[in-house]
């Protein structure tokens, strides 16, 4: 969770910083977009569980909610790949 927070830090930093650059700004968003289907593989792993990867059956709603939210940011970062690429 450390690591999402300090993620949504960054990304919430560098992008007051390229709005003023277009192709810098869909660069930007390209990245999250990916990094955040990285997340999504990830916490899907930890739900589906695997030897080593796994969380435990109270924790269903820890997971789901983490798909919910990496799916909303992926959807996110799709609308300003989007939107950058029509200014």
């Amino acid at each position: 969770a450390g690591c999402i927070c300090a993620t949504d830090f960054t990304f919430t930093g560098l992008s007051y910083v390229t709005q003023q650059v277009p192709w810098l700004h869909m660069l930007y968003a390209a990245i999250g977009a990916i990094i955040y289907t990285l997340f999504l593989v990830y916490n899907t792993q930890l739900l589906i569980g695997n030897r080593e990867l796994a969380i435990s059956p109270e924790e269903y709603i820890y997971g789901a909610l983490s798909l919910y939210i990496d799916i909303v940011h992926i959807f996110l970062f799709i609308l300003q790949v989007s939107g950058a690429a029509t200014e």
